[in-house]
């Protein structure tokens, strides 16, 4: 929950820094005033996505089996083919967890944090509080693109003002240099460069996300399966669509505009 809590403060603290000292105070004191709405436009929209889709991965149900598959597991009975859990593909077959002792469907994972078996288990993410299954894996990958853009956006808009208040905070700290602030000038303009370096540091955190996740988003592989694929030396994937779009499609839903809104797959 620590977590969670630490990512909502990121959110509130980075829309503070950029609303309030950047668009509100020091834009318009470098006689830029008509950046300020179309920067507000375009940081807010992103801003609201990207939170969108992070509430809804946390509050969405991960892809715990539904009641018709344990009807289902009921009435087949005998017939249904179920293996035991192996260190290797199974497509095809229902594999007995040994945590719930009840069959679930290929590629569902027990989450020892939650105590459920997920479908389509990627993995139990403490940032979010929640598993990464079946039902949003897609919110989640959607994180990694708004927040992203977001704050690659945010450290690129404002580069022109930190450079200049970093450099003088530099020569007032090695040189003795006075900065001619007064104290809330310095107050603000220390936290602004703060929140931009902090922006800095996370834009290259969300590349590294985007890499891991959107890779294996690419190959229809979750990070559990490739895993499982290191161990066994391998690149077979029986369920590899055979093309990045038709596997994307797969957490997504059918191509179109709701792909970039944190809403169910079409």
């Amino acid at each position: 929950r620590l977590a969670r809590a630490f990512c909502y403060f990121l959110f509130l603290s980075g829309s503070f820094d950029y609303n309030v000292i950047f668009l509100g105070q020091l834009l318009p004191a470098s006689g830029r005033s008509d950046m300020v709405k179309p920067l507000a436009v375009v940081f807010n929209t992103l801003w609201v996505l990207g939170l969108w889709a992070y509430v809804r991965v946390q509050i969405a149900d991960p892809g715990k089996l539904p009641r018709k598959w344990h009807d289902f597991v009921t009435s087949a009975g005998d017939v249904l083919a179920v293996q035991q859990p192996l260190c290797a593909w199974q497509p095809g077959f229902a594999t007995l967890c040994s945590q719930c002792n009840w069959p679930r469907p290929e590629r569902s994972h027990h989450c020892s944090v939650c105590g459920i078996c997920v479908m389509r288990y990627d993995h139990h993410c403490i940032w979010v509080n929640n598993c990464v299954g079946f039902n949003n894996h897609k919110y989640f990958l959607l994180i990694g693109v708004y927040c992203t853009l977001l704050t690659w956006f945010t450290f690129l808009t404002s580069a022109l003002e930190f450079i200049p208040i970093g450099l003088k905070i530099s020569t007032w700290i090695f040189c003795g240099a006075d900065t001619g602030w007064s104290v809330v000038e310095a107050v603000v303009n220390t936290c602004f460069l703060i929140g931009s370096l902090c922006m800095l540091q996370l834009g290259i955190s969300m590349c590294m996300f985007m890499k891991v996740f959107f890779t294996l988003a690419a190959r229809n592989t979750t990070k559990v399966e490739d895993a499982m694929l290191h161990r066994i030396q391998t690149t077979f994937n029986p369920y590899d669509q055979g093309n990045m779009l038709a596997n994307v499609s797969q957490i997504f839903g059918s191509p179109g505009l709701d792909w970039l809104l944190p809403v169910p797959p079409c």
